[in-house]
């Protein structure tokens, strides 16, 4: 994987792409770390790839992030409805690892919203962490 960066700034031009591109004017190719952009992302200032920090939750932590109103309505979906059972074991095993930015957790997430469950409002709050 590469990307494409100005040289005066840092600054990613393009990428993360498999095959490796042509640099334009004021621009330098970078071959992405391991990592990138899950992982990894770049940094302007230090002109390399640092550990993204994302915060991960327990499950107790997890479901505090919900108001008392959606978590008593992600409670009694569970009871009728498999996919949202789902979500919420899956929430429950991956407990002390749960991580906002993960698809899957965006996923399950939406899909709460799509059935009313839990607004749009904290969707956005929690995707934003």
């Amino acid at each position: 994987m590469w990307i494409v960066i100005r040289q005066d700034t840092g600054e990613i031009v393009s990428g993360p792409v498999a095959d490796e591109p042509t640099a334009g004017d004021n621009e330098e190719v970078v071959r992405a770390a391991l990592g990138f952009p899950d992982r990894l992302t770049w940094s302007p200032d230090l002109r390399g790839f640092v550990d993204v920090e994302r915060p991960r939750y327990t499950f107790n932590a997890w479901v505090d992030l919900f108001p008392l109103e959606e978590q008593v309505a992600i409670v009694t979906a569970t009871m009728a409805d498999p996919m949202a059972k789902l979500i919420y074991d899956r929430a429950q095993s991956a407990s002390g690892s749960i991580d906002p930015a993960d698809p899957r957790t965006l996923e399950g997430l939406g899909y709460l919203v799509g059935k009313g469950w839990v607004s749009q409002a904290t969707y956005d709050r929690i995707a934003a962490l």
